[in-house]
Formats: structure tokens, C-alpha cells, sequence
């Protein structure tokens, strides 16, 4: 292992900042310590290496850079600059030289530019293994910032720009977000990035940010070593077998045995009895992969040679034999890579085996979980005991209390009416008898999704289905009739998903479920049934997986709603965001089975059910290796198809509960100026109430929430000021302002950022810019029109992405507008922002227009909209929404062509015969 030690400690002779730096040194016993801004001679600087029990040190030729390591290092200046030293580090114990850039940036932006061009310099000169650390005087994005005002947008466009450039990602830390402050500042300008060969050699490369005593720069502690699977993988189906010849026949005859079993049992026993098939036969018959490469890249080395001493026919023949076995095992390689890097988008193209193994190795360096911070405040370093501390914390979360039961959830259900009759009953719970059925629900699943822990994925059903099909459809079946699924399963693995950028404690962890591939069918099954009777049971408040309905109609209501926060009432205008915590996780089972048999359904389809979510086993997967198996009692499975169902059929207790309120107290209302009352809105556990202010109205609705409470989890109400986010967007009133696209543009960034870009050819970028990047503004986009400053930010980042060449100037050869034409106009077919939110606001009108839904009816409602009277127009007091609306209704109206038959047509304002209303062929009256 190698440890080093960076620290700006702005002074090394003062007293405090000396005596902190030689504990460090005792404490973490560092390789290599480089010391930025010494602020003393260089004549020194032996003196500080004998002082810190070192014997060997050098200096940049600034003098701000210090540099001591011990001796059994050699280390060489490879490049000196004023912001950066660069050297070349030896060891005994590793057959080829590093390298590690030591940064320390300087204020002016002009200046830092000249480092920028310093590191791409280096980048085009090195070939191997390559760190680069220390002050930046520089931040990514506004995340990285706190007090003060936002930093440049410029200056953090140039430094991921030169990262971008370089093939440098950053190592992630722990410990503090920010590593500068002056008081009242605070400011991540100290950071650690490398290249991709050096996580190829140092894969578990460990950065902490150690506190700030002795200096206003927190120290940097770098550890790197190479990682050691100490455990057993677990089988996974891998998609490349069933490029092998022999595949099918190995999965058939293994499969046709009986398993002296019918139904669930049965098809289990023989998936368990395949998955010790298919593991022996991947030994000893499929073979490794990578050692296949490395035989066949030899014997067409070997065919060449024979055929340059003898090009006869034979060996020609011989030669092309072996050159597509290569290909062929290439190929295989790649699919390997693919599968486990989880990339969907790149199907078909270029061999991308390097693509995927960054983008692996990406998502393993930022998901690393070092270090966990346990509820009772302390910090567990050590693996093992975080590995206990996660099986705690998540087996409590999904741990029923045995002194709650469902009367004390909730004892009023006269609000929840009776609405499933005897034919939805029917519909839902019949046995699905037709085997075209099942093969359709296969067939919908996405065959590329994570397995669960059988590690059978979609993909091995879908292309085994003749072979599996018969004995899948009678499990089914059985499953239906009243047979139960076997414990294996229903065995779900946890993944932890960060929802913050650096996470600290397990709840800032999202735990999704990867559920085994049967009980997702089953699950599937289910949920395509329900989906056909949730519209019946839920209030149109609700906008979360019913179908029809959509999350933006919900963020429209809700901006507009915000637009009359400041009305004149007595008691004002309140907006309250319920926090509704580990609401899937803590939801009570027996409460669900309560209301779904409240509003009417029979108790053969609640059984299955509660078949479904209460025989759940879990396990968690924790930097690649399983831990714990505990049972549940409590909680909806985030990954399994049936759970978003579920939660919004229990959530409609709370929404029922405060229409109910809100009918029995109209004061309670929120003043919106339109005759449509709109209590609340509610998108699965993101709800948001809108009340008047008076004492006496939120006391009402503390007191239901409260009753409530166990419904969806802990309830909370933060106070927030305007602007605020809800479902990812930004409500805001007034003007809108260019820092509400911060958070998007730090997104565009970071997706950009890393090596895995860097080894694409311009092809491959052009498919990201396509597929991925141009796609990410589209979900604001319905909702707001963005500032053409913010365009062409977005617009800048994209163009960078396409042009960019690590370690080369980057040469920009056409402009980004000439590129968005079409290819058979000259350009790369690519779209232009201002096109997306020209398409986004016609789209916007034509749903306002034709769908009857609570943001139509409300807007219509509001503005007094008539099709016959529409003139276009908005006035200056309107909402950025109808004002957007307005902009575009009338050139809409005039490309709408009504089909006759469908009865909505206004017989004398629409357009349904020729191109043009009847009443412009009349003249005004």
C-alpha cells in the first residue's frame, strides 16, 4: 500500500501547523508528504526533512511546492511549473515508475487557465499510471460551494474542461464536503483525481479530508492498494453463453429431468438444479474468457508466420480459421464487459470492451463505501463491522413493532368507499390459463436489468422460453390456484444506491430490491391487472403509475399553484411538503391488505398479495459481496413491479382522508382564483398540500396527519423558502432566473466528466450526445423555458463533449448549430435547445387541449379558455405557464386536423374539413 499526505498548511513554520503536521505523519506514517505554500526560503527545506524524518525532499521551481519522501522511493522531476510539479516515483515492489502531478493553483482565473494548459501538456507526454493532487483553487459545481455568492460559472466550465481533456476522475472522499474556509466561505478546492491506469493498479484508492487544525485547508490523506477478493462470487447468468453452440442442448436435457415436484417447487428446483449445470459446464467447458484471448491472439500470431514462410491455400485457410475464433471470443468479451458494466444505450458499433470496463470501474470507485457513520454518531472504518451495521440498520427498517397493529394505524375508514364490484374481482385474480399471455408479460420484462440473487436475468427466460415456457406457465398457475412461492424465490439482495453525492450514514443510502426473475413475473402479472381498476379507486390528486396520468401534469399544477401563494386571504396562503422518510420501507402489510379490502376487493386476491410482499427474505449487497439474511415483516420492495401499485392503493387513505377534510371545511382551501379546488397533489410519497394559513386550519390538518402517521412512514415539514424542488423540478415565482438550471448543468457536467468518453471514438461520442446528454434537459423542459444564457451554456458542454481529445488541443470544426441539421443535410442530426422547447411547448398545448385531466380542467378553468374565443393573447399579471401556453395555442389550433366521429368537435371554430375553421369562410356579424 501506498499512503501520502497533501496539505496547503499556508505557513510550514508556524508552531500549530508544524506540531499537527509531525502527529500526522506518527499517525498515518505517509510514503510521500507534499506541503503547499511552506512560506519560507527554500535554503529550509533540508532542515523541515530532517525535522519530519525524512531523507529526501525537492521543491518546484516557485518554491510552492514541497515534496519530502522516504528512501526506499526514487523519485524524479518529470515536468516543473509554477502551479505544478509533476515527478516520476519508483518502487521495488512495482515493475514500472508512477506518476503524480502536485497542484497549487493560483486566485486569478487567468492564471489557473496557463495551469490547465500545464496538466494537458503532461497528459499528452505520460504513458501509464497518473495522480494529480492538491490546491485547485477551483470548483466543479455550486455543490461544491457554500456562503457567499455562487462561484464563476466560467471558471468552472474551464477546470472540468481540463479534466475532461486530461482522462481525470475524481477519487471521491470522506469526511468534510468542503476543504477551505475562511468563516464564512466554504469551499472544496483541494481534491484528488487520476486516470484510468492507475485504478487499473491502485483499485481501492481512499481519500479522506482530515480536519482543518493548523491551517484554513483541510489535509489530504492518500491511500492506495490493490484489492483482494477475499470472498465467493455469486453466480450470474452471463448473456455470452448463449453465443456457445452447445447452449441450448445443455440447457435442455439439464432442464427436462423431472424434479419429482409440480408448480413453484417445481420450476424452482429445476432453475437450482440449472444453475449448478450451467456453473460446471462454464469451467470446464465454456472456458475463461480473458485466457481464450490470450490462446487465440497466440495461435493467430503463430498461423501468420507459417503462412508467410509458406502462403499456400491450406494455410491461408488455416489463418482466417483462427483469426475468426479471435473475433468471435473478442466479441464474447465484449458482451461480458457490457452485462457487467450495466450499459443498455451502446448496443451495436465499435468493439467498446475498454468503454465498458471504465464505466465499471467508475460506478465501483464512486459506490465504495469506506467508512460508515452509525446512528449513534460513531465512525466504523473497519469491514466487517460495517457489514454488521448495515444488516442492523436495514433488518430494523423492515422490522415490524410488535405493539402496532392496524387500528392503531388508522381507525376511521369511512372515508374510503366500496367501489370494486364482483367482474373486477373476477378480472383481477383469474389464473392466466393462456400460455400467449405469459410469454407477453416474459417478453415485456427488460432483459437486461440486474439479476436478483438466483442470478437469473430476464434475458436467459426470454431466450430459454421454449425450453422453460411449459413449466413457468404451471407455476404460475399454481401460484394463482393458492400454491406459495418457495423461500429462495422470494430472496431479495439490497443495493445500495448514494442518493447524495458522498453519502455518510445509511439513510442517505436508497436500498432497491433486486428480486428474483420468478417472482417478478408473478409480481408483473398482478400489476398489469390492477393498473386496469386504479383509475376507479384513485382521486385524480394522484398522479403516480396510474395510467393516463403523468408527473409532469403534477409539476404544472403545482407551478401554477405556487403563482397564488401570495394572495390576499385571511390567515394566507400555505404550502406544506410532507417528508414522508422510508416511506416504502416502514409502510405496515396488514394496512394494505386493510384497504385494499376496504374499498372492495375479495379476499382470494388480497391472499395472493400478501403471498407476494410478506414472504420476503433479504440480503445486502455491500461492495460486491452479500451480507446478512433476514426475514422482513414490514416495507414495499423498491424494484419489485407490483410495489409503486401497492403504495399509492395504501396512500390513498391519506389522500381521501384530507379531500374528505377538506369537503367538511371549505375555509381550509387555499385561494387559487379558480372555481377547480385543488387540496393537495401527490405523485407515489412526494405530497403537497395547499391550505390557508390560519391556526385553526393547519390544527386540522396536523391532527389527521398525525393519525396517519405509520400510513407512509415518519411525517415532517421543513421549512422552505421559494424556490423549492418537487419531483425534481424547481417551483419558483416571478422571473425565472438562470441558477434554477445549476443543478442541471452540474448534472450534464458530471455525466460527462471521467475516462470512459475518453476511449470512444467521435461515433461513439455522437451516440452519448444523442441518446443520453440531449435527453437530460427534456424532463425541465416541459415546465420551463430556459433563459438563453442557460442554452447556450448546455449548448457549450455538448460541443465540448463531441471535440474533446485527451492530452490535445481541442479543435472545434464546425459550430454547434450547423451540426443539429439533418444528416441528410450536411449535419449529425442532433437537437438544438431552442427546437426541444419550441416541440415541448406544442406538445404542452395539444395535452392542454385534448386531455381532460386536473391541470387541463384547472387551467381552463382559470383563464376562462374557450376554443371559439381564443385569441392567444396573455396578459402581463398571467402565469409563465398559460403565458407559454398562449405563445403557441394559436399556431397549434391552426396544424390541428379533427377527425369527424370522435364528439369534440366544435362544428364551427375547429379545423375538420379542408384547412381552415368554417368561421373564417363567414363573414363577422
Amino acid at each position: 500500500m501506498i499512503s501520502s499526505l497533501i496539505w496547503n498548511i499556508r505557513g510550514i513554520a508556524g508552531k500549530t501547523g508544524l506540531r499537527r503536521l509531525k502527529n500526522l505523519i506518527k499517525m498515518h506514517r505517509p510514503k510521500i508528504i507534499t506541503i503547499i505554500e511552506p512560506m519560507v526560503d527554500l535554503d529550509r527545506i533540508a532542515f523541515f526533512t530532517r525535522t519530519l524524518g525524512f531523507t529526501n525532499s525537492m521543491a518546484n521551481c516557485a518554491n510552492k511546492i514541497w515534496i519530502f519522501w522516504v528512501e526506499d522511493l526514487t523519485v524524479n522531476s518529470f515536468k516543473d511549473h509554477n502551479q505544478c510539479l509533476t515527478v516520476s516515483i519508483n518502487t521495488p515492489w512495482l515493475p514500472k515508475p508512477f506518476f503524480i502531478s502536485f497542484v497549487y493553483a493560483k486566485n486569478l482565473r487567468s492564471e489557473r487557465r496557463i495551469l490547465w494548459d500545464e496538466l494537458c501538456e503532461v497528459a499528452s507526454l505520460l504513458d501509464g499510471l497518473w495522480l494529480v493532487g492538491g490546491d485547485f483553487n477551483a470548483v466543479l459545481n455550486v455543490k461544491e460551494s457554500k456562503g457567499g455568492g455562487n462561484p464563476n460559472q466560467g471558471s468552472m466550465e474551464e477546470f472540468g474542461s481540463c479534466l475532461l481533456d486530461c482522462g481525470l476522475l475524481d477519487a471521491g472522499y470522506e469526511g468534510n464536503d468542503f476543504t477551505w474556509t475562511n468563516g464564512k466561505v466554504m469551499r472544496r478546492l483541494d481534491r484528488i483525481v487520476f486516470n484510468p491506469e492507475w485504478s487499473d493498479l491502485f483499485s481501492l484508492t481512499r481519500v479522506k479530508h482530515l480536519n482543518r487544525v493548523g491551517s484554513d485547508h483541510c489535509p489530504l490523506l492518500l491511500q492506495c492498494s490493490q484489492a483482494v477478493q477475499s470472498f465467493t462470487s455469486s453466480f450470474r447468468f452471463l448473456h455470452m453463453w448463449t453465443h456457445h453452440h452447445d447452449f441450448l442442448n445443455v440447457v435442455k436435457n439439464n432442464w427436462d429431468h423431472p424434479s419429482g415436484s409440480t408448480g413453484c417447487l417445481n420450476f424452482w428446483l429445476k432453475q437450482q438444479r440449472l444453475k449448478s449445470c450451467l456453473k460446471w459446464w462454464n469451467k470446464y467447458k465454456f472456458g475463461n474468457i480473458f485466457d481464450k484471448i490470450k490462446i487465440a491472439e497466440d495461435n493467430v500470431t503463430e498461423k501468420e508466420i507459417i503462412f508467410q514462410n509458406d502462403p499456400s491455400s491450406n494455410n491461408r485457410e488455416a489463418l482466417h480459421k483462427e483469426m475468426a475464433i479471435l473475433n468471435k471470443t473478442l466479441f464474447l468479451e465484449e458482451k461480458f464487459w457490457q452485462q457487467k458494466s450495466g450499459c443498455k444505450w451502446l448496443l451495436e458499433g465499435d468493439r467498446n470492451t475498454r468503454y465498458y470496463q471504465l464505466l465499471l470501474k467508475k460506478k465501483r470507485v464512486k459506490n465504495f463505501i469506506w467508512t460508515i457513520q452509525n446512528d449513534d454518531g460513531s465512525i466504523l472504518n473497519d469491514a466487517m463491522e460495517i457489514k454488521r451495521s448495515a444488516v442492523d440498520y436495514f433488518s430494523a427498517l423492515l422490522t415490524k413493532d410488535n405493539d402496532i397493529n392496524v387500528d392503531s394505524i388508522a381507525n376511521d375508514w369511512s372515508f374510503i368507499p366500496k367501489i370494486i364490484t364482483e367482474e373486477d374481482n373476477t378480472f383481477s385474480y383469474q389464473s392466466p390459463t393462456i400460455e400467449m399471455r405469459l410469454h407477453l408479460v416474459v417478453f415485456e420484462c427488460d432483459a437486461n436489468s440486474a439479476a436478483g440473487p438466483d442470478g437469473f436475468s430476464g434475458f436467459f427466460y426470454q431466450h430459454c422460453w421454449d425450453i422453460i415456457g411449459e413449466d413457468l406457465v404451471e407455476a404460475v398457475i399454481d401460484f394463482f390456484n393458492g400454491g406459495v412461492i418457495p423461500k429462495g424465490a422470494s430472496s431479495t439482495t439490497i443495493v445500495l444506491i448514494p442518493k447524495v453525492p458522498h453519502p455518510k450514514t445509511w439513510s442517505e443510502f436508497r436500498p432497491i430490491s433486486l428480486c428474483t426473475m420468478f417472482n417478478k413475473i408473478i409480481t408483473k402479472i398482478l400489476t398489469n391487472r390492477l393498473s386496469r381498476i386504479l383509475p376507479k379507486i384513485i382521486l385524480p390528486f394522484q398522479s403516480g403509475f396510474i395510467p393516463g396520468r403523468r408527473i409532469e401534469d403534477n409539476i404544472l399544477l403545482a407551478q401554477e399553484m405556487v403563482q397564488s401563494i401570495d394572495e390576499k386571504t385571511r390567515g394566507s396562503n400555505v404550502i406544506l411538503k410532507l417528508d414522508m422518510m422510508k416511506a416504502y420501507d416502514r409502510i405496515d402489510w396488514a394496512f394494505i391488505i386493510k384497504i385494499m379490502r376496504t374499498f372492495g376487493f375479495c379476499s382470494k386476491m388480497t391472499d395472493m398479495i400478501e403471498n407476494c410482499i410478506s414472504n420476503c427474505w433479504f440480503s445486502v449487497l455491500l461492495n460486491g459481496e452479500t451480507t446478512g439474511y433476514f426475514h422482513g415483516s414490514r416495507g414495499l420492495r423498491q424494484g419489485d413491479p407490483i410495489s409503486p401499485t401497492l403504495f399509492i392503493i395504501a396512500a390513498e387513505y391519506l389522500s381521501r382522508g384530507l379531500y374528505n377534510m377538506f369537503q367538511r371545511y371549505p375555509s381550509l382551501h387555499y385561494l387559487a382564483r379558480c372555481p377547480v379546488l385543488v387540496p393537495h397533489l401527490a405523485f407515489a410519497d412526494d405530497i403537497i398540500i395547499f391550505s390557508n394559513g390560519t391556526k385553526s386550519s393547519l390544527k386540522h390538518i396536523t391532527n389527521f396527519l398525525a393519525e396517519a402517521n405509520v400510513v407512509g412512514g415518519a411525517l415532517g415539514f421543513p421549512r422552505i423558502r421559494l424556490p423549492t424542488k418537487y419531483l425534481g423540478m424547481p417551483l419558483y415565482k416571478g422571473p425565472k432566473k438562470s441558477f434554477l438550471w445549476d443543478d442541471l448543468i452540474s448534472k450534464i457536467a458530471a455525466r460527462m466528466e471521467g475516462w470512459e468518453a475518453k476511449v470512444l471514438s467521435p461515433g461513439g461520442r455522437i451516440t452519448i450526445l444523442k441518446s443520453i446528454l440531449t435527453s437530460m434537459p427534456l424532463y425541465l423542459l416541459h415546465v420551463i423555458v430556459p433563459p438563453k444564457s442557460v442554452m447556450c451554456r448546455i449548448e457549450r458542454l455538448f460541443n465540448k463533449f463531441l471535440w474533446s481529445s485527451k492530452g490535445q488541443k481541442r479543435i472545434h470544426w464546425e459550430c454547434w448549430e450547423d451540426l443539429c441539421y439533418p444528416i441528410e443535410e450536411g449535419g449529425l442530426g442532433m437537437r438544438r435547445l431552442k427546437d426541444l422547447v419550441k416541440a415541448m411547448s406544442l406538445k404542452l398545448w395539444w395535452r392542454f387541449r385534448t386531455v381532460n385531466n386536473l391541470w387541463s380542467n384547472f387551467m381552463k378553468s382559470k383563464y376562462g379558455y374557450n376554443s371559439a374565443s381564443f385569441s392567444g393573447g396573455a396578459s402581463v399579471h398571467d402565469s409563465p405557464i398559460w403565458k407559454r401556453l398562449s405563445k403557441v395555442g394559436r399556431a397549434c389550433e391552426d396544424l390541428i386536423r379533427w377527425k369527424v366521429g370522435c364528439g369534440k368537435i366544435n362544428f364551427w371554430h375547429d379545423i375538420w374539413v379542408d384547412d381552415s375553421a368554417l368561421s373564417r369562410y363567414s363573414p363577422p356579424i
